[in-house]
C-alpha cells in the first residue's frame, strides 16, 4: 500500500510544530524583556539623581567618574578626527609632550559599538558617560546595589548560594567566586592590627606576573565574587522553584518573591556628586588658535584631592583640546615626575614654562587661600581671567 502525501497535507501537519516554536520564542522574548525592564527599574530606583540630572551629576565621587567623562570625550574626538590611523585611539591631549598619551589611560575603545549609537541621542560627554554607567548597572543586574555593601552580599543571596552548593550545582562558579574573594583580601591579611606572616595570592601574583601591581585596588576582585555568587544564587533559586511542586503560576510567584527579597535587601541610593561648571578661561583658550600647548597649575598628583583636581582639569580641556602637561593616570610616562617637580616650584619655573608650553593656566579655585590672597594683591585682577605674560589667571 502506498500513501501519497500531498503538499497541502504536509504544510497542515507542520503548522502545529511552527506554532509551538513561535510560542517558545515569544515566551523567551517576554522573559528576557521582563528581566531587562526589572533591572532597569532597580537601577533607576538606585540612582534617581543620575537619571534626572545626567549632565550635571556623577556617581559616586569626582575622581574616576570625571575621568570617564574625559575618556569618552577624548575617544569620540580622536575617532572623528582620525589623524593617525589606529594610533588615533591613543592620541590623548594629556602628559604633553608624551606621544600617544591616552595609552596610559582608560581608552574605552571596547565600548565604541555601544557609544557610537548613543551619540545619535546626545553629544554631551557627561550624559554619555552617565548613560554608559546606567547601562553597566542594568547589564550586570544587581551590581548597582552592591556599591555600598562592602564584602557583605546579603543574607538572601547567601542562603541561595548554600542551597545551590548543597544540591551540587554550579561548583565551577563557586570556585571562581572563592578565588576572587581571596584576591580581594589584598597582599596581606591583618587581624586585630597584626599582619599575618605569610603572603596572600595577591602578593605572590604581584611578584610573579608582570604589571599585575597595576591592579591597584584589590577590592575590585569583588566584581568576580559577586558574579560567581549571582550564578550560584540563580542555581539556588532554580532548586527552590523545582521543589515548590506547584503550578506554573505559583512557581512564578515563588521566583518573584525571591527576586523581590533580594532587591529589597540590597537596595540603596547611590551617592551623587555635582559637577562644577567649566571656567570661562577654558572657553577663552578655545578661541586662541595661536596657543598650542598649555599647563594648568597646580599640577600635583599625590593625594586624592590632587587626583580630583587633575581629572576636573582633564574634563575642562574637552572645551578646547589643547595639548597639556597635566594628567592623572595609574601609570605616569617617563619624565612626568620630573616635570611635576619642576612645575610645582611656580613661579620660579617661568623659564622652563617658556621651553615646554606656550601658556600656563593658574586655577585659582585650586589655590589655597593664603597663596590666593598674595596672587590677588600682586595681580590686582578684576575680570574672571587675565593674561599676564605667559600666564592666564582664572
Amino acid at each position: 500500500m502506498v500513501t501519497i502525501i500531498r503538499p497541502h497535507m504536509q504544510t497542515t501537519a507542520m503548522m502545529p510544530i511552527r506554532y509551538a516554536r513561535v510560542q517558545v520564542l515569544a515566551r523567551g522574548c517576554v522573559a528576557h524583556c521582563g528581566a531587562l525592564l526589572l533591572f532597569t527599574l532597580l537601577t533607576l530606583a538606585s540612582a534617581p539623581t543620575l537619571a534626572l540630572h545626567p549632565s550635571s551629576a556623577v556617581t559616586p565621587d569626582l575622581i574616576d567618574p570625571v575621568h570617564h567623562i574625559w575618556s569618552v570625550a577624548s575617544l569620540l574626538h580622536m575617532t572623528l578626527a582620525w589623524r593617525d590611523g589606529l594610533w588615533s585611539f591613543f592620541d590623548g591631549n594629556i602628559f604633553y609632550p608624551t606621544p600617544h598619551a591616552a595609552s596610559f589611560a582608560d581608552t574605552f575603545v571596547g565600548l565604541l559599538p555601544i557609544l557610537l549609537p548613543l551619540t545619535l541621542l546626545t553629544q554631551d560627554p557627561t550624559v554619555l558617560a552617565n548613560m554608559l554607567a546606567i547601562l553597566s548597572f542594568v547589564l550586570s543586574a544587581y551590581q548597582a546595589m552592591q556599591q555600598n555593601h562592602g564584602l557583605f552580599p546579603g543574607i538572601v543571596p547567601l542562603i541561595l548560594v548554600v542551597i545551590a552548593l548543597r544540591a551540587k550545582r554550579g561548583r565551577v562558579w563557586g570556585i571562581f567566586a572563592l578565588c576572587c574573594g581571596v584576591l580581594a583580601l589584598g597582599p596581606a591579611l591583618m587581624i586585630r592590627g597584626r599582619i599575618l606572616p605569610f603572603p596572600l595570592p595577591y602578593a605572590i601574583l604581584s611578584d610573579l606576573v608582570p604589571h599585575f601591581a597595576l591592579f591597584r585596588d584589590p577590592t575590585r576582585a569583588l566584581a568576580g565574587l559577586y558574579l560567581g555568587m549571582a550564578a550560584l544564587s540563580a542555581w539556588g533559586t532554580r532548586e527552590v522553584i523545582a521543589h515548590a511542586r506547584a503550578r506554573t503560576t505559583r512557581r512564578l510567584g515563588v521566583g518573584a518573591i525571591i527576586v523581590g527579597l533580594v532587591a529589597l535587601e540590597l537596595w540603596t541610593v547611590l551617592p551623587v556628586a555635582r559637577l562644577a561648571p567649566i571656567p570661562q578661561g577654558e572657553y577663552w583658550l578655545a578661541r586662541q588658535p595661536h596657543i598650542h600647548a598649555i599647563v594648568e597649575l597646580p599640577i600635583a598628583n599625590a593625594t586624592p584631592l590632587d587626583w580630583q583636581r587633575q581629572t576636573e582639569i582633564m574634563r575642562d580641556s574637552t572645551v578646547h583640546w589643547k595639548p597639556m602637561v597635566d594628567g592623572s593616570e595609574s601609570l605616569d610616562p617617563v619624565g612626568m615626575a620630573r616635570r611635576r617637580a619642576v612645575l610645582d616650584t611656580y613661579p620660579l619655573c617661568a623659564a622652563y614654562l617658556c621651553l615646554v608650553v606656550a601658556i600656563a593656566l593658574l586655577s585659582l579655585r585650586f589655590v589655597e587661600q593664603p597663596a590666593r590672597r598674595t596672587i590677588d594683591s600682586l595681580q590686582n585682577k578684576t575680570p574672571s581671567y587675565a593674561a599676564t605674560g605667559n600666564t592666564v589667571w582664572h
